[in-house]
């Protein structure tokens, strides 16, 4: 399941949003509370 998070938030946070990435954490970005992004990782699982 995807974390949800700002894109206000996401910014704020960058360095700790890529860590859990790296670390295979999903992110719903959203702008407003409208979806626009999701981040995962590229690594396989």
């Amino acid at each position: 399941m995807a974390r949800i998070i700002g894109i206000y938030e996401a910014r704020i946070h960058w360095f700790e949003v890529i860590q859990d990435v790296r670390k295979s954490e999903h992110y719903l970005i959203t702008h407003h509370g409208e979806p626009i992004a999701v981040l995962v990782t590229t690594q396989p699982q």
